[in-house]
């Protein structure tokens, strides 16, 4: 806003476009540039007067920032493990744990996996529907390092997008093989860009204008097709992530500082020929990342395959949200914008319905009412 009270928006940083080859480098030059930069990176993230933690899946991305934070100080990892019993994260965690002992003290929290109203209601964003039955899981996440006295923590997000680090995943297998073979991949086949089940046919009606906008997005980035899909990923899909990461932590009064998302190394790593990111024969991306902390972390790490940030116990949650729904279903056929934008079932036939349909028509009713409620929104339609 200027002092006359005109609105001036200008961009901050955008990514640069792609840059005249370099003369060539040999892998080991590159990783140990990646290495440098992701050491500086967290090395400034971590600075602050108040302690800052990190989050420990025991996946890369979190292992390689608890590794480096821990090369410069003492650092609290911690990691949220669920009461059904052991768990990949929590194993592949305690290796690092082991590995950076006694740099690292590991805080293991457990968290219930049954979903109420209130924790829909703790994720629920005025600024947009909270879409993901995972967002209570990534509170309690920020909830936890509340709990343990703490106010800032260094989180993994951004390294997927920057590094080809879904190459490995159902969802993004097709859409990176088609781009590694020099095609235009189907970019409505993103996990985010798919029809969920349930959808009404007035929403359905706007599908093609949606894909048609996205298609004409991504069309319009430079590059090759796989440079482009994940220019994509990153101008989209890691605004939205930072979005809600952002308001979660707020919600537990926790700052999330992201050290791959640092603008030195968003722009190195596409700088580089993309497919230096990629393992084709072991189906896996953040092969430079990979290299970069060999010696670093322990193989067991370097190895382990992509995992989606999980919600432990999918019967557990389905059941609790079908139960949760069955209750509540009077006032989700009562609220007048559901059924514009759902087939509302039945009672009786909700509790068959898929734990991500249970969770939109929870999650939109909690927000629309929240909505309603807002009062500089009271009185309007």
């Amino acid at each position: 806003m200027r002092a006359d009270g005109r609105q001036q928006a200008a961009t901050y940083w955008e990514l640069p476009p792609p840059q005249p080859l370099a003369p060539p480098k040999t892998t080991v030059e590159v990783a140990a540039e990646l290495r440098g930069l992701l050491a500086a990176s967290v090395r400034d993230m971590a600075a602050a007067d108040v302690e800052v933690a990190a989050f420990l899946s025991g996946g890369l991305d979190s292992s390689a920032i608890t590794v480096q934070a821990a090369a410069d100080s003492d650092i609290t990892a911690i990691t949220l493990t669920h009461p059904h019993g052991e768990d990949d994260d929590l194993r592949y965690s305690r290796i690092l744990a082991r590995h950076c002992h006694p740099r690292v003290r590991h805080r293991i929290i457990t968290r219930p996996p049954a979903f109420t109203i209130a924790d829909i209601d703790a994720a629920c964003d005025l600024a947009a529907i909270c879409d993901d039955p995972r967002h209570p899981a990534i509170l309690a996440n920020y909830q936890a390092v509340r709990d343990l006295g703490l106010r800032a923590v260094l989180n993994g997000q951004g390294a997927d997008e920057l590094m080809a680090g879904y190459a490995g995943l159902p969802a993004y297998a097709g859409l990176i093989c088609a781009a590694v073979r020099g095609r235009v991949p189907d970019i409505t086949a993103l996990p985010a860009a798919r029809q969920p089940p349930g959808l009404s046919g007035q929403t359905l009606a706007c599908r093609s204008l949606a894909h048609e906008e996205l298609r004409s997005y991504h069309d319009s980035l430079p590059g090759p097709p796989l440079e482009r899909l994940h220019r994509l990923l990153l101008t989209a899909q890691v605004a939205r992530i930072v979005q809600f990461e952002d308001f979660l932590s707020m919600q537990a009064s926790v700052e999330a500082r992201f050290p791959f998302l640092d603008h030195r190394i968003a722009e190195w790593c596409f700088t580089v020929p993309f497919t230096l990111h990629l393992q084709p024969a072991a189906r896996q991306g953040k092969a430079l990342l990979r290299q970069a902390l060999h010696g670093i972390l322990p193989q067991p790490l370097l190895t382990r395959p992509k995992q989606v940030f999980p919600h432990p116990g999918a019967a557990g949650l389905r059941a609790s949200l079908a139960a949760t729904a069955t209750a509540c279903q009077a006032e989700l056929r009562d609220d007048p914008l559901l059924p514009v934008l759902f087939d509302v079932p039945h009672a009786r036939e909700l509790p068959a319905l898929p734990a991500r349909t249970l969770w939109l028509l929870l999650a939109t009713w909690r927000w629309h009412r929240r909505l309603q409620a807002t009062p500089f929104l009271a009185g309007r339609p």
